[in-house]
This record gives structure tokens, sequence and C-alpha cells, in this order.
């Protein structure tokens, strides 16, 4: 994941965080995750971004990842 993130430019590893958060279905998960920093060149390096998102989801077998881009917060499950 690491590795994958790196070749994006810049990324730090902000703190550990431990959060609550409600699916579509209405399901609440509670969760521990990490939270990273990422600087990308450009915005069009932006669907490589979301492809390394998406890899991560799969890889550790998560329901969804939560991403801010520009200050906008969103939450990518299989179906985003």
């Amino acid at each position: 994941f690491i590795l994958r993130l790196a070749i994006l430019v810049y990324r730090t590893h902000m703190a550990d965080v431990d959060g609550t958060w409600r699916s579509d279905t209405g399901v609440v998960y509670r969760d521990f995750s990490s939270q990273y920093l990422v600087t990308l060149r450009s915005w069009r390096q932006t669907a490589e971004f979301l492809g390394v998102l998406d890899w991560a989801r799969v890889k550790f077998e998560q329901e969804a990842i939560m991403v801010t881009i520009a200050g906008v917060p969103e939450i990518l499950g299989p179906s985003s």
C-alpha cells in the first residue's frame, strides 16, 4: 500500500484514528484506521489515486474507504 501511494508524489502517515460510520444499508461500523495525507502533482493523477484506494479496499478486505479530496469527503465502497 505504501509503495503504491509513493508513486503519487508525497504521503505521510498522519495518525491512527478511531471512528464509526454508517453504510448505505444502515449498518453502523466501528473501526480503527490509519489516516494519510497524500499530495498529487496534478489533478490528472486523481484517477490513479482512486485506483490505489480501490486496490487497498479489496486487498485489506474493507467494506469501504473514506477519502477527502479538495475538502469533499466521500466513502468509497464496492459500488462507488
